[in-house]
């Protein structure tokens, strides 16, 4: 690091500038989600420090390999570079923290049911119901907290978590 005073030689680098007009989101998918992302994706990224700003952008490219996201960590993550469509120069700077959402395809009558009342390891997978009994279930796209499902259930059956 130069401090106040040092010399420097002609073709030495003393500072460099990001162009902040093309920005980029270098984000964290947990290994849980594993799969679920692949490049060409689109997201919305929204910066922590403007939430009422929406970027969009796609995902450019997912680490092969989860890395351990601190020092003896249990948890690991792949790394996913964002493109974005478009930077903002008055707002954006370099190591701001964002939050990046995956724009899956939308069902506007899609039934959910929570990840912790379902049996995803049973062939076919099942739902756990209330009265004690399952239900054997189709399954379409999941997240960390709960799974659309397709077919054995109707709305507003009662379920019971595992446990």
């Amino acid at each position: 690091k130069f401090q106040v005073g040092d010399s420097t030689w002609p073709g030495n680098v003393v500072m460099e500038l990001p162009d902040l007009s093309q920005m980029r989101v270098d984000a964290r998918l947990w290994d849980v989600d594993d799969g679920s992302i692949r490049p060409g994706l689109t997201v919305r990224v929204t910066l922590d420090a403007f939430p009422e700003k929406v970027f969009t952008g796609r995902v450019e490219s997912v680490a092969a390999v989860a890395q351990e996201t601190s020092f003896r960590s249990m948890r690991r993550a792949f790394t996913v570079r964002v493109a974005l469509d478009r930077s903002d120069p008055e707002r954006m700077r370099p190591v701001m923290s964002a939050k990046v959402e995956v724009v899956g395809g939308t069902r506007p009558a899609a039934l959910l049911a929570p990840r912790a009342a379902l049996d995803l390891s049973a062939d076919p997978p099942v739902a756990l119901l209330e009265d004690g009994g399952t239900a054997k279930v189709g399954l379409g796209a999941c997240t960390n907290l709960d799974c659309e499902i397709t077919s054995g259930l109707r709305e507003g059956q009662a379920l019971r978590r595992r446990g």
